[in-house]
């Protein structure tokens, strides 16, 4: 089921908003400022293609990443490079190599069943669940660079 995840738009007020399964268009009320939210439709959303365009903010630029926490990933290679040192430190050198590539492995393996979530760069909304978010490209460092300086002036840097 898609669902949507956006932060307040009230300059100040950082409340994140989900709304699951959403049926066009979605009006919210911030729970902290008391705004109303109005969100129209993705482009592109009902016509099976994907997402074009943010429903929050209108803009064109979107990344796809993995739905999964940075921070396990890190945990889950930090894992690898440990059990790589201890078994080069213990039985041999020659396993250190084929320790990382197995980690490597495993992790291209398990990559498959984690789903996608798109992001947009100007207002960080994230879409879940919506069809075709393979389409979308990978992060972009420049084009996020050109976006960071909007997160920054709203304090979320």
């Amino acid at each position: 089921m898609p669902s949507l995840t956006f932060f307040c738009r009230t300059e100040g007020c950082f409340h994140a908003h989900q709304v699951i399964g959403p049926t066009w268009p979605v009006e919210t009320k911030c729970i902290e400022c008391g705004a109303v939210q109005a969100i129209s439709p993705p482009d592109d959303s009902d016509s099976g293609e994907g997402i074009a365009t943010c429903a929050v903010c209108e803009c064109a630029a979107l990344f796809v990443q993995k739905d999964l926490d940075q921070r396990v990933g890190c945990l889950i290679l930090g894992g690898g490079v440990a059990v790589a040192l201890l078994l080069w430190w213990k039985v041999s050198v020659y396993l250190f190599v084929p320790t990382l590539l197995a980690v490597w492995i495993l992790d291209r393996f398990f990559r498959r069943w984690i789903p996608d979530v798109v992001i947009c760069y100007r207002c960080d909304a994230e879409y879940r669940g919506f069809p075709n978010a393979a389409a979308v490209r990978p992060y972009d460092a420049h084009v996020g660079e050109r976006y960071s300086e909007g997160r920054f002036e709203r304090g979320k840097l």
